[in-house]
């Protein structure tokens, strides 16, 4: 992988083929997904796991109080024991307005998780299927 950094900092042109989406995402400037033969979808891996990806943001909670519901009334979210799960497509931008919404509610925030999007979600987002499938 070397090798192909080198070239890329020369301002070569590199085509990738590959299953491993991993790969794609962490060697390529410019991705296609392709299916059945067909280019679907093609961009910056930024760009599409922004505009397809499923990231989001769990967090736990003491006391989330009665209240909760309206002091988050602007995020999508799911609670179960404690634990509230946003869906978001970018977490590093919302996370501060969710914690001051909990922190001003009174709620106790023990912990926070962000999982961000992969081209391995595009990719299911878009065909429906796994990369393996």
């Amino acid at each position: 992988w070397d090798y192909f950094r080198d070239l890329h900092k020369k301002g070569k042109t590199i085509l990738l083929t590959t299953h491993y989406i991993e790969e794609a995402e962490m060697l390529c400037d410019k991705v296609a997904i392709i299916d059945k033969g067909r280019v679907i979808k093609e961009g910056t891996p930024k760009k599409l796991t922004s505009q397809l990806g499923k990231a989001g943001i769990t967090i736990n909670v003491s006391d989330p109080g009665e209240e909760l519901e309206s002091c988050l009334k602007d995020f999508t979210y799911t609670q179960d024991d404690g634990r509230l799960h946003f869906t978001t497509q970018d977490p590093e931008e919302v996370l501060p307005e969710i914690i001051n919404a909990l922190t001003q509610q009174g709620c106790h925030v023990q912990r926070v998780e962000t999982t961000k999007s992969s081209l391995e979600d595009v990719f299911l987002s878009l065909t429906g299927k796994g990369i393996n499938e």
